[in-house]
């Protein structure tokens, strides 16, 4: 009776080993699949909007805003270029838009922090 024991013994154990380490991998694409959900169509395009009441943005001023339409009067950010992350190559071809005040359409996600941004950027879709 005791060797019919040891025998399943390590069957037991595989099975043990086998669902934590799929707990792991689930547990580690757990965070791939967040990410990808807070990402959103964002447009990086000059402000443009007339100003008649005081404090009023530059003309021309680059801003983010949420979705592909032209930028309402309340962009989710307003200022200098902000930190950039992603791809090199993504994070090459948004400076120049950026730098020329040109529209550009981009998969990513904007963090602020007190008077500092970040821009997550996936992917550029298309110019606008």
């Amino acid at each position: 009776m005791p060797s019919a024991q040891l025998r399943r013994l390590p069957a037991r154990h595989v099975n043990i080993l086998a669902g934590i380490a799929l707990l792991g991998v689930a547990c580690l694409s757990a965070p791939d699949a967040e990410t990808r959900s807070v990402l959103e169509l964002l447009r990086v395009s000059p402000l443009r909007i007339m100003c008649f009441t005081t404090p009023c943005p530059p003309w021309n001023a680059m801003a983010i805003s949420q979705g592909a339409e032209a930028p309402g009067p309340h962009p989710l950010y307003l200022g200098p270029l902000p930190s950039l992350r992603g791809p090199k190559p993504v994070i090459r071809r948004i400076a120049a838009p950026w730098r020329n005040k040109d529209c550009v359409i981009i998969r990513g996600r904007l963090e602020k922090s007190g008077t500092s941004a970040v821009l997550f950027v996936r992917r550029i879709l298309r110019s606008c």
